[in-house]
């Protein structure tokens, strides 16, 4: 791969980034918020948002730009229901209240897609494309055992890929997006897509979790 030495770094931190838990970590991303557990707590969230976990912020305390991603894939009553790919679960559905939102390390700030560029079907059938892949493999975007780059497809059906229906993090969300023709670019390694990506994209606005 082109630039192998210059981008090494950064892929061995999202790797990390992505395949390791946050069970560890005792730091609370929403410290200044106060949850009262007597009333009902309204996230700003919608379905196809993206929300950003730190995965351990005892070893990365200040690189914010890597970062988990996962998607809101659908709003239950009082329930948020999300889409991520890690290392533990594969590609998985998990559905949490808002107190597990603010108590489990996801930052204080929403990434939605702006309106004239994505339309409510866009966002569901990205969201349908997303959950489409539940229970296929995570796949880090470099496997040190194997010295193996995981180039991003959004193709899971791709023969001539054998790692095509298997995911890593950014991956499945970028390739959910992109399936309905919105292109998240990649600004840094065109071959990969990288959590920074997403933060550097024009596509986007910032929402806070909490207004």
């Amino acid at each position: 791969m082109k630039n192998i030495n210059k981008i090494m770094f950064i892929i061995i931190l999202l790797l990390i980034c992505c395949s390791i838990t946050s069970s560890s970590t005792n730091i609370k991303l929403n410290e200044n918020i106060k949850i009262e557990t007597s009333n009902k707590i309204n996230l700003n969230l919608e379905p196809g948002d993206i929300v950003w976990r730190w995965v351990d912020a005892n070893i990365f305390p200040l690189l914010q730009f890597f970062m988990h991603p996962l998607m809101v894939t659908d709003i239950i009553g009082d329930k948020y229901e999300f889409i991520e790919a890690n290392g533990a679960k594969n590609v998985w559905i998990r559905t949490e209240s808002a107190e597990w939102v603010l108590d489990n390390n996801i930052f204080d700030f929403v990434y939605r897609l702006k309106d004239d560029i994505a339309s409510p079907s866009d966002i569901q059938n990205a969201i349908n494309f997303a959950k489409s892949q539940e229970g296929k493999r995570f796949v880090p975007l470099y496997d040190i055992n194997t010295g193996i780059f995981h180039i991003k497809n959004s193709n899971p059906n791709d023969p001539n890929d054998p790692l095509s229906d298997s995911w890593y993090c950014t991956e499945l969300i970028w390739a959910a997006y992109y399936n309905q023709g919105i292109k998240i670019e990649s600004t840094i390694i065109e071959e990969v897509i990288l959590p920074i990506d997403f933060h550097l994209s024009p596509l986007f606005n910032k929402e806070n979790l909490i207004d």
